[in-house]
């Protein structure tokens, strides 16, 4: 059976019908009750969802989600923003700029300032980019009311004067309306009230033209709450009691509950206690359902309709129970109750109660006023934290701009030197595969010459086994110990002393040896100067005997470092001999190439103490660490410690032409000069320097050698 054309499409319409209808009803009932809403709204968007109509379905979940932040239930509200943002996904600009937007409205309801600015200024591009008026003028006054919320009340006004001049233009007299409104909130926020009753005024003149009770209502509501900063109370009971018979035509009672309230507390400070009490009886009215407590405001103000009973009121002690109770109350509604508190007990004469009540008004105040400041300082922030990101923001504009100038660029490049940019490649590799050779002969010939250094360090040092055959030549008890303060020799008459075996003597320390008696003898080494001798240090009992020691430089014709010669006696029977018997010295006992220069001139000093800095900063430039560290890890200098510090007198001696000694170690110097040629990294200037100073020195060696 054939189905006609006709009622196919028939069958379509209804369909669509049907869909709208959906939307429009979730529409409709997200306007006048977002609870309601919640379950209309789900309903569309799965109705929407099994009719494979997506789109539909998105904007129903996005209506699901005005309700929602309406009722403060802003994670689902988020959940479904982010739901529809997916199912959009290529978003219609229109659908965009309305995710943006309600974006924006989460942001702005949890307090997000900066943030929900951030969302509004995109959706304003959009609107921009596409050149729509209408879109525009709405973000416009978006971005107006966060402005407003962070104190930034000129560009406030800038954001609404914006959209005003829109929607006029477009003839939208009910949205321009709305926009008067917000002006004159903004006039009153600046403490401006006249100029904020003539933008009221006209806002309330456009309203009347398009027959809008309700927001007629919300006017002349702070119309009359201008009258009163004015001090105009007259004018504003006419107003309120207009919108009070306005919101009760539109069974608006949270409305009517808030203007009884302001109508109370006008009547009762105007003293007109019948009238007052016939606005607090019609807001009792109107609380009685929900069982919820009168505002501090109403209470004040029916505590101010019964002042002539005095502290007796039931009012006046229920005000006081609710100061006590009730510490979130709005600062300024607390401060305005413990001033009348504060007055009547003033005047009915009650000294104690008044000073109670001053010193509460008085915190009240200081509370009020830190809550402001607070205010302030947070709306400060936020500004601070707008401008930050939209910096941010600007800054990746301007940079998405330049790399898309970039890639049209390229991509024009590309297209007429195609082959050029092949020969250029070509030429490119070329050069990266020299110089990958040239880098790698580079790093062979540092290698090489690093070996060398460390070759020429090595031929600096002198024998252990020399260094034992001459502790083993001498007839006292000696022990020769480096500048790490280890033992490098010791000869029998030594280890008999000690009581140890001469084969386990080498490469202990002092410390482990001596005790404490080894830093007080490294650092009386560390003082000496050339062939003297040290005075003797007392190691106490050892064994049968107390013995004595004492210490000298070795010659350093035959040294690997600086070698101290330590000499152990019986302390009863000690010698005041300077060196140990039979150790000869270097011009006795060397005759190899490389001995000290027979004749040490002043310009062989000069260069000598000149490698020794030039060789110290280079080291401290390229590894940033100190002399000390310098010391410790090259092992060629002593170390002791002098008042708690740790000193190297024997390294700085060589830093000072003045200090330098009369037979200077140069071999210590040229080793120093290696290692830090051979492990640090150095310019190639540096380098060169250093190594022609260092050949300068052993030209200055071979040359007096020679004489």
């Amino acid at each position: 059976m054939r189905i006609p054309y006709i009622v196919v499409v028939q069958l379509l319409s209804l369909a669509t019908a049907a869909a709208a209808a959906d939307l429009d009803d979730c529409s409709a009932v997200l306007k006048r009750s977002p609870a309601e809403a919640l379950a209309v709204c789900r309903d569309a968007q799965a109705q929407a969802a099994a009719g494979g109509r997506t789109r539909d379905s998105a904007i129903a979940q996005l209506e699901h989600a005005s309700a929602a932040v309406a009722l403060a239930r802003y994670d689902e509200a988020q959940a479904d923003i982010d739901d529809a943002e997916r199912r959009l996904a290529p978003a219609h600009w229109r659908d965009q700029h309305r995710i943006e937007r309600q974006r924006g409205v989460l942001a702005y309801r949890r307090e997000r300032l900066a943030e929900a600015v951030l969302h509004f200024g995109r959706a304003l591009d959009l609107a921009r980019a596409h050149d729509d008026a209408d879109a525009q003028a709405q973000s416009w006054n978006d971005m107006g009311n966060a402005y407003r919320r962070i104190g930034d009340f000129a560009a406030a006004l800038q954001a609404f004067s914006t959209s005003l001049a829109l929607r006029e233009g477009m003839g939208q007299a009910e949205q321009a309306a709305a926009v008067l409104n917000n002006i004159g909130n903004v006039q009153q926020d600046l403490g401006d009230p006249v100029a904020a009753q003539d933008w009221l005024e006209r806002a309330l003149a456009a309203y009347r033209r398009v027959d809008a009770p309700r927001q007629v209502a919300h006017v002349l509501e702070s119309l009359g709450l201008n009258d009163r900063q004015r001090g105009d109370d007259d004018a504003a009971r006419d107003k309120l009691g207009e919108a009070w018979d306005v919101y009760t035509a539109q069974g608006a009672v949270r409305d009517r509950l808030r203007v009884a309230t302001h109508l109370a507390g006008l009547e009762a400070e105007r003293g007109k206690a019948a009238a007052a009490a016939r606005w607090i009886a019609e807001a009792r009215v109107l609380i009685a359902p929900s069982g919820g407590p009168p505002s501090l405001a109403l209470l004040l103000a029916e505590a101010r309709s019964e002042r002539t009973l005095g502290e007796s009121s039931p009012a006046r002690r229920s005000l006081r129970d609710r100061l006590a109770g009730d510490t979130d109350a709005a600062g300024a509604d607390r401060v305005a109750a413990w001033q009348f508190l504060a007055d009547a007990s003033e005047r009915e004469g009650d000294a104690p109660l008044a000073l109670a009540d001053a010193r509460a008004l008085r915190a009240a105040g200081a509370e009020q006023a830190q809550r402001l400041q607070n205010e302030r300082v947070a709306q400060w922030q936020v500004r601070l934290d707008l401008a930050g990101r939209q910096r941010q923001i600007e800054a990746l504009r301007e940079q998405t701009q330049h790399l898309e100038t970039e890639r049209l660029r390229l991509r024009l490049l590309l297209a007429l030197g195609g082959a050029l940019l092949l020969l250029v490649v070509g030429a490119l590799l070329l050069h990266l595969q020299r110089q990958r050779a040239a880098a790698a002969a580079q790093r062979q010939a540092l290698q090489h010459q690093n070996a060398r250094y460390r070759a020429a360090a090595a031929a600096l040092r002198a024998d252990r086994q020399r260094l034992q055959a001459l502790a083993d030549r001498s007839q006292d008890a000696l022990l020769l110990s480096d500048a790490r303060g280890r033992i490098v020799a010791a000869n029998r008459a030594a280890a008999a002393l000690l009581g140890r075996a001469s084969a386990e003597l080498p490469g202990l320390p002092l410390t482990d040896l001596l005790g404490a008696a080894a830093q007080r003898i490294s650092t009386a080494s560390a003082l000496l100067e050339d062939d003297a001798a040290a005075a003797p240090v007392d190691l106490g009992e050892v064994g049968p005997q107390r013995l004595q020691i004492r210490c000298g430089l070795l010659d350093e014709a035959d040294a690997e470092e600086p070698v101290t010669w330590l000499r152990l006696e019986p302390a009863a029977t000690a010698a005041p001999r300077e060196a140990p018997e039979t150790v000869p010295s270097a011009a006795t006992e060397s005759s190899t190439a490389g001995s000290d220069p027979p004749d040490v001139s002043d310009g062989f000093r000069r260069r000598l103490v000149e490698l020794m800095q030039a060789t110290l900063q280079a080291w401290e430039r390229s590894t940033r660490q100190s002399r000390v560290e310098f010391a410790e890890k090259s092992g060629i200098w002593r170390i002791h410690v002098d008042d708690g510090r740790l000193r190297m007198r024997s390294m700085e001696r060589y830093l000072n032409l003045a200090k330098l000694p009369r037979h200077p170690r140069w071999r210590e110097v040229l080793r120093s000069t290696y290692f830090v040629l051979a492990e640090c990294p150095l310019e190639a200037a540096e380098r060169s320097r250093l190594d022609a100073l260092a050949e300068a020195i052993r030209a200055d060696v071979s040359a007096r050698a020679l004489e």
